[in-house]
């Protein structure tokens, strides 16, 4: 059994497979998280959409996304657990690599649209992966520590993808490209880092992870087999709860984020290439905060109950909302401050959900039950996000984060009733 100083390690794991869950870690969510941070630059500067319709356009594209990904997810956690992890893994990396290489290419929303589906296949998919490796590949008393440590190296890959390209449009416009030339070559490269991902996943991870030998059942009987364990456990019925406004958490600051920094900058006269650019500084200074914070949050997760830090990760993201709310300026000091509290609070919010979820499902269903987790953060994401372009236009900037934060109120409050309930059981 592999030990990485007090961490212990799934039965099987070897330092191949440590090495390439740690690429996936650096490259999973940066690549997806990016073409939020780059796709208004792409409405405004190729399809030359208005400003006063980013908005509404860009909640659609998630909405639609997300439905993609809700049928994604619920299919690929139960033929991963009959398959096994690695072909999957490098398929959605294929997948979001070809989404990449044709969303610039579009000439209408429809198209757009389209080209938003295939990369929603890959990127739902590589996902839902990564949750499961991280679970698969760490033993139950080091569970916490290893998602959190995965979670900061996932989070130094955005941080890094935020200030080395947010900065490549800009660059690109200085040395003569055109907004749309500067655009394009922008995804491109961005789809070749998906490409070479693939190639590394497919020769790096483990060919099996625990369990898969012992799931017989389809996918769709998985899905069902998830929910009735939700149904029976109240505990994982909250992770699922907390999934679907959790990931809304997460989904509304890395769409409106970019989308309320462009509104300010264009207000401010500044280009959209500066706007990107000042976008990708408050991620990153978030992303400083996913880093600095994600072992803590493992490490809380294995030190105290976990529901209870569940209460504390919402509190931090709704304090965080609040913040940025009350600021109302996205150029602010307290801007920054709002955003790291978001931060923590965010990325607590991903390692508790995906460490008690991981926990209380038994092992032979576990691909179908995080795959089922990622179905109701994609249905989140999808109402959130839909619901959330529509007041950015129709309301303000800063409505969607008063959204969430009534959000995290409720799973705040109906996580202490099960913390609760757990403490007075027998």
């Amino acid at each position: 059994m592999m030990r990485i100083g007090s961490i212990r390690l799934a039965q099987g794991v070897t330092r191949r497979h440590v090495l390439a869950a740690v690429f996936a870690s650096l490259t999973t969510l940066s690549l997806l998280v990016y073409i939020n941070l780059i796709q208004p630059y792409l409405l405004i500067n190729i399809l030359a959409l208005p400003p006063s319709d980013i908005g509404s356009v860009t909640g659609r594209l998630a909405a639609v996304h997300e439905g993609v990904a809700i049928v994604t997810m619920c299919l690929i956690g139960g033929l991963s657990d009959r398959w096994g992890r690695r072909a999957f893994y490098a398929a959605g990396f294929f997948m979001m690599g070809l989404g990449y290489l044709l969303y610039p290419l579009a000439d209408s929303t429809t198209q757009l649209t389209l080209f938003r589906a295939v990369f929603a296949i890959g990127s739902s998919t590589a996902l839902v992966m990564f949750t499961i490796v991280a679970v698969d590949y760490s033993r139950g008393e080091s569970r916490g520590k290893v998602i959190g440590a995965l979670n900061v190296i996932s989070g130094i890959g955005v941080m890094i993808m935020t200030v080395v390209m947010s900065r490549l449009p800009s660059m690109l416009e200085n040395a003569g490209f055109d907004g749309a030339a500067a655009g394009r070559a922008v995804f491109w490269i961005t789809a070749g880092l998906c490409f070479l991902s693939a190639i590394v996943l497919g020769l790096g991870l483990k060919k099996k992870s625990a369990g898969d030998a012992h799931q017989e059942a389809g996918p769709l009987a998985s899905a069902v087999t998830a929910l009735k364990l939700g149904l029976r456990n109240r505990t994982l019925a909250l992770t699922y709860g907390a999934a679907f406004i959790g990931r809304g958490d997460l989904a509304i600051i890395g769409i409106f984020l970019p989308l309320w920094v462009a509104r300010s900058a264009l207000d401010a006269g500044m280009s959209m290439g500066d706007a990107t650019l000042r976008a990708g500084a408050l991620l990153a200074v978030h992303q400083v905060a996913v880093v600095a914070w994600a072992y803590v949050a493992g490490y809380l997760n294995d030190r105290f109950h976990k529901v209870s830090v569940m209460v504390l990760a919402f509190v931090l993201a709704t304090v965080g909302y609040g913040a940025l709310w009350v600021v109302g300026d996205p150029f602010a000091l307290l801007a920054f401050a709002g955003v790291i509290v978001l931060a923590a609070g965010e990325i607590s919010i991903v390692i508790t959900n995906n460490a008690l979820a991981g926990e209380q499902a038994p092992e032979p269903s576990r691909g179908a039950v995080l795959g089922f987790l990622g179905v109701f953060g994609g249905v989140g994401i999808a109402a959130w996000t839909l619901v959330g372009g529509r007041i950015f236009d129709g309301i303000g900037a800063t409505a969607p984060f008063v959204m969430m934060i009534l959000a995290n109120l409720v799973v705040i409050a109906w996580a202490l009733i099960v913390r609760r309930t757990a403490a007075s059981a027998p």
